[in-house]
């Protein structure tokens, strides 16, 4: 072999040695066992502060209730007309400073959101309330750690209710005027299609949580085309890469192309999906907590890549490594057409140790157009009715809470196709798609 062939082949083989490290690396990151061990100390990317993202939008609540009493409610979801009212105008989150006044169950929770004026917030992921409140501004007092992923406050005696699980709440007694704190919750009434009603104990042969709202009025939804992201190479590169010219490229036969330096790896899909992984070393006592883990995720994504629309939080968890909680990964959706997405992974996912980001996986379809025009979906009463004939057993759980979103998948050519679900969430369960306009149970091996 001629000496700039075995050059060659060297060259090659070193890239590939170098490209499974990093990737290994990756992997591992994100669930994967086993722990890798740099030659030397290497670090993540680090992330330029952003003045313009506001953590705090990523932990927005993904529906508003608005009870206006004797059992009238309207329900918004974010992006829809009336919500930038509920959340801007008539967050009366001030009013949250109180006392912890014991606890209270469903169904006394369930009479304060009938009898009074009142607002409700449903978060999309689950949150210690005082860090929650963090977020927006306010500085609770100690002991309020407990978490939530919903609370309201109501003219009912004057109080607010803190879910901590169905069925379960604290009570906090508002230290507020009650005629200011009426004029504060009193919004617009329900308009034509945001009305709402709220479900007994039972419903569809299965027992029901207390706070599950549904639409008055089934909506209407289209099911949508959709396209990869663009991908532009170059700028891709100049993000991820410090010196564009010393990277090796390498392409794989599923059209991916890797791009390594040596020190970290990027796996580019032709649709635009993106893997990053670097090795890195032990963190210490720099172990981030979700505040820093969220910002700095929040500032990455910006600068690779953008937010897609209405994007939110929707769990974290900690980065396991070796069986040491090494660092914290946060995985976020995006909303279309105010609906939710939900994709058999994770539209992005951030990991963070330390200081620095260490992986980062992108996989976001964009609607395009109407694959089939808007329609009438069904009862959302019978999507729960098509969960509870599906099961070989009767339901022992409850019905925690029902939702419209859009179940997006992949399908070939670059392209892709969101259907509108109904989302059953049973306690304890993992949630079950009921096709919105078919009523037919959505395979979970399809997502």
């Amino acid at each position: 072999m001629k000496e700039n062939q075995l050059e060659t082949a060297k060259s090659v083989i070193l890239a590939v040695h170098v490209v499974a490290s990093v990737f290994l690396t990756g992997y591992m990151w994100f669930g994967f066992p086993g722990r890798y061990v740099s030659g030397e100390p290497t670090s993540g990317m680090e992330v330029a502060v952003r003045s313009d993202v506001n953590p705090g939008d990523f932990l927005m609540p993904s529906r508003i209730a608005s009870h206006h009493g004797n059992g009238a409610f309207s329900l918004l979801s974010r992006g829809t007309p009336g919500y930038d009212e509920a959340w801007n105008e008539g967050r009366p989150l001030t009013f949250v400073m109180g006392e912890l006044a014991g606890t209270a169950g469903g169904d006394e929770a369930d009479r304060a959101r009938r009898q009074g004026v009142g607002i409700e917030f449903m978060l999309a992921v689950a949150l210690p309330f005082s860090q929650w409140l963090d977020y927006m501004g306010i500085e609770a007092p100690a002991g309020w750690d407990f978490p939530t992923s919903r609370f309201f406050l109501t003219t009912a005696g004057n109080r607010a209710f803190v879910r901590t699980s169905p069925g379960s709440y604290k009570v906090i007694n508002l230290m507020v005027d009650a005629q200011v704190l009426k004029e504060a919750l009193t919004l617009s009434p329900p308009g034509p299609g945001d009305g709402a009603w709220l479900m007994p104990g039972e419903a569809a042969g299965v027992g029901v949580s207390d706070g599950v709202f549904l639409p008055v009025a089934s909506p209407e939804a289209a099911a949508l085309s959709l396209e990869a992201e663009a991908a532009d190479v170059q700028a891709i590169l100049a993000g991820f890469f410090v010196d564009p010219s010393v990277v090796r490229r390498i392409e794989e036969r599923d059209g991916a192309i890797i791009y390594t330096d040596g020190s970290i790896g990027l796996r580019v899909y032709p649709w635009g999906g993106l893997e990053y992984a670097t090795p890195f070393t032990d963190i210490g006592p720099e172990f981030p907590n979700l505040a820093e883990a969220l910002r700095k995720s929040v500032d990455f994504v910006a600068q690779h890549g953008s937010w897609p629309e209405n994007p939110f939080l929707t769990s974290w968890s900690p980065t396991l490594l070796g069986g040491m909680a090494e660092g914290l990964s946060l995985r976020f959706s995006y909303t279309i057409d105010s609906r939710p997405v939900i994709s058999s992974g994770f539209p992005l996912e951030v990991s963070v140790g330390g200081q620095e980001v260490a992986g980062y996986r992108r996989n976001v379809l964009c609607p395009v157009g109407e694959q089939h025009p808007a329609g009438r979906v069904i009862r959302p009463l019978d999507a729960i009715r098509a969960v509870v004939d599906g099961q070989d057993v009767r339901l022992e759980g409850t019905v925690t809470d029902v939702y419209l979103g859009y179940w997006v998948k992949a399908g070939e050519d670059l392209k892709g196709l969101a259907v509108p679900v109904w989302v059953v969430t049973m306690e304890g369960e993992r949630p079950v798609l009921v096709d919105a306009h078919t009523g037919s149970i959505v395979d979970i091996r399809e997502r």
